[in-house]
């Protein structure tokens, strides 16, 4: 369903992989780096930020004010590594089922894999053209993680 509602969807999302999750299991598995992705994106239309995670035990969807968002996103990507996609100009493609995590954040971006870890999913992003724009490896280390969350946190 198509709503005409201009700038009410994010022109990019912002997806932040994290080494760690609250799953313990998952943290013992030696061969990933990262064990969660979630998305975060500015909607303009509203002024708000939306952030989007999905869990074992369900998806959380939350609506933040432009000024509470600028105050806390460094604190919610503290530790993670944030890459940038632009929003797909068409979102026909393959049906993919949004089940974990990793499954819901290559729906939302678009992106044509089937990625089925976190790791994977960082991989095709940056092979699809994602910026990476904070996170300890590439070019956003030079201008420090200020500079990443001034990007992310000043849009609008």
């Amino acid at each position: 369903m198509d709503i005409a509602v201009p700038a009410s969807e994010p022109s990019a999302w912002f997806l932040a992989f994290f080494e760690t999750t609250s799953l313990s299991w998952l943290n013992r598995l030696p061969w990933l780096r990262f064990r969660h992705v979630s998305a975060f994106g500015y909607a303009p239309g509203f002024n708000l930020w939306i952030f989007y995670d999905v869990h074992w035990h369900g998806t959380e969807i939350r609506l933040v004010s432009h000024e509470t968002a600028r105050a806390g996103i460094a604190d919610w990507t503290r530790g993670a590594t944030v890459i940038r996609m632009q929003r797909p100009a068409s979102r026909r493609g393959r049906l993919r089922p949004a089940l974990t995590c990793v499954s819901a954040m290559a729906h939302l971006a678009g992106l044509p894999c089937v990625a089925l870890t976190p790791d994977g999913l960082y991989r095709s992003c940056l092979k699809h053209g994602g910026e990476l724009v904070l996170g300890c490896e590439g070019p956003a280390t030079a201008a420090g993680p200020d500079a990443a969350h001034a990007g992310a946190a000043g849009a609008g």
